[in-house]
């Protein structure tokens, strides 16, 4: 009785077909994980989140840095400069943030990747 309840629940909660294919070796469907299509356009995925997002986050760790050597200077003393400088820190910090989870991006999609091969 405990048997066929368990399969009953797990056939509702799961979809069975999915689970069946991943294991088949039919090549019309592919592998499927958490019922979604595997990305496998790696060159693009390599251009845009290897290579452009990491310019653009360094340019703009510079740029930012360079503004707030810039406004810090005795000369340059005025309370919108002071807002300057903490908008540049505040930018930077979501620079960095945004580097770091791109970072763990890019793992899970080559980690995708090594789990197809």
């Amino acid at each position: 009785m405990e048997m066929s309840s368990t399969t009953t629940v797990a056939s509702s909660y799961y979809n069975v077909t999915k689970f069946a294919q991943n294991f088949s070796n039919d090549s019309n469907g592919g592998p499927f994980e958490c019922n979604q299509e595997i990305n496998t356009n790696g060159l693009s995925d390599f251009i845009v989140y290897g290579i452009f997002i990491n310019l653009i986050g360094l340019f703009g760790i510079f740029g930012n840095a360079i503004s707030m050597i810039i406004l810090s200077r005795p000369q340059m003393k005025s309370s919108i400069n002071y807002l300057l400088i903490g908008l540049a820190r505040c930018d930077t910090v979501l620079i960095i943030i945004a580097k770091k989870r791109n970072k763990n991006k890019s793992r899970k999609v080559a980690i995708q990747k090594a789990r197809i091969k």
